[in-house]
């Protein structure tokens, strides 16, 4: 009983921090700014430049399938400023976006996150490149969040290292 106790305890825990995470990007996202087109156009090129000065992370299509679709995803979509909605009854021209916006950012982040989650159910060393490719995403849209690449209300710079950090202690 005291196990049982212990591990439920445990997982309400976990619950409301995950719970706390998803609040704190939601803040960032629906506070008014957007980052520069430059800072994303070329992305998955920074995401893997991070990635190689990991050596233990290799990525490749049959050892780490998960990992590898979450690079394909971030070169086709972020990276070329198509975030895909298909609710959306116009798509924009890439050549006349002149930013991303937070919210855009977090649905990429979404997208990956279920690869990530995907990549555990399939192999250790799936799950640990898929986190990596995913800590090079965040890396480098903190980077360029923090770096004067965003345009907007200042608390949401904030509001987004705060929920980097509320992901960090998650984790």
């Amino acid at each position: 009983e005291a196990a049982e106790l212990a591990a439920e305890t445990f997982r309400k825990e976990a619950a409301r921090e995950k719970a706390g995470v998803t609040q704190a990007y939601d803040k960032a996202k629906n506070l008014p700014g957007e980052l520069d087109a430059e800072a994303v156009v070329g992305l998955g090129s920074r995401v893997k430049n991070n990635l190689a000065t990991m050596p233990d992370i290799i990525v490749d299509d049959q050892l780490t399938p998960f990992a590898s679709k979450m690079i394909q995803s971030i070169d086709e979509t972020i990276s070329k400023l198509r975030i895909p909605n298909r609710a959306e009854l116009n798509t924009p021209d890439p050549m006349e976006i002149a930013g991303v916006t937070l919210k855009g950012i977090e649905q990429v982040r979404k997208k990956l996150s279920e690869y990530r989650r995907g990549a555990y159910s399939s192999n250790a060393t799936d799950g640990r490149a898929a986190s990596a490719v995913m800590d090079a995403f965040d890396d480098t849209i903190t980077q360029a969040i923090n770096g004067g690449y965003f345009r907007g209300d200042p608390r949401a710079i904030q509001a987004w290292n705060d929920a980097r950090a509320a992901h960090a202690d998650y984790k």
